[in-house]
């Protein structure tokens, strides 16, 4: 695959997309990715992100811009001070 042609420094970039996609498939892909090349501030992040989508579906800071209406559950928690805002 491509990251294994990639200098460690350059894999935070090359699997970033996957943190922030809305797939849970590609977030569980972007923590087994961070973990395996050992990027650990990297993997912090990206569990965060996948625990967002894990539980929501989505990232619920993105519904106003794409449009999207807010659950109660989304509105309380973006009302949270656990709250990622992007």
């Amino acid at each position: 695959s491509y990251d294994k042609q990639l200098l460690r420094e350059q894999l935070s970039f090359f699997y970033m997309p996957l943190m922030h996609s809305e797939n849970i498939e590609h977030q569980k892909l972007s923590v087994d990715s961070f973990e395996k090349a050992g990027l650990i501030e990297n993997s912090r992040f990206s569990k965060h992100h996948y625990e967002i989508v894990e539980h929501f579906g989505r990232f619920p800071h993105r519904n106003e811009v794409m449009g999207r209406e807010s659950t109660p559950d989304e509105i309380a928690y973006l009302n949270s001070a656990q709250a990622f805002k992007g």
